[in-house]
């Protein structure tokens, strides 16, 4: 009885194929992963900076408190813009991560994020004045080019 079986060569070539589809799929999905982490820190700092502006809109609006009844709307938002970013990184610890290490997405820093070491990293700082908050972050390595950043500043009510 004749058994029918690969022969070494046919056995090469199909090892090849698989190796060469293998390379180019980890190229492909480095590419995906890379622009995945972007948009999630993208979408990071759209939501902090929402989160900070809706929660400010809430005093024009009537109520007595926000962010978690830790600010009073009867004084001007404005004068307690340096005290609202903890309360910002305490509203957001365990609920948003930096897409890049895991860890903390947002960060007060009054400094650009211009080191690739705060990749993803939401920065808010105060920005010309107390009434104004600024957020940015670096969503793409290099941090030191600037259209690897976000740079945004939003205005408190009064």
């Amino acid at each position: 009885m004749k058994q029918k079986a690969f022969t070494l060569i046919e056995l090469l070539v199909v090892v090849a194929i698989i190796g060469i589809l293998a390379a180019v799929g980890v190229v492909a999905y480095n590419g995906y992963t890379k622009s995945a982490k972007a948009s999630a820190a993208k979408a990071n700092h759209n939501l902090v900076r929402n989160f900070v502006v809706n929660e400010t809109m809430k005093c024009v609006l009537g109520e007595s408190y926000i962010m978690e009844k830790t600010v009073d709307c009867s004084k001007p938002i404005y004068n307690d813009a340096n005290s609202m970013r903890p309360l910002i990184i305490n509203f957001f610890d365990g609920k948003i991560n930096n897409p890049y290490t895991g860890g903390k997405g947002v960060a007060v820093n009054a400094g650009v994020p211009d080191n690739d070491n705060e990749i993803g990293e939401v920065h808010i700082s105060p920005q010309s004045g107390p009434e104004r908050l600024r957020f940015m972050i670096c969503f793409k390595s290099p941090c030191t080019n600037a259209n690897n950043r976000i740079d945004e500043t939003i205005y408190l009510p009064s």
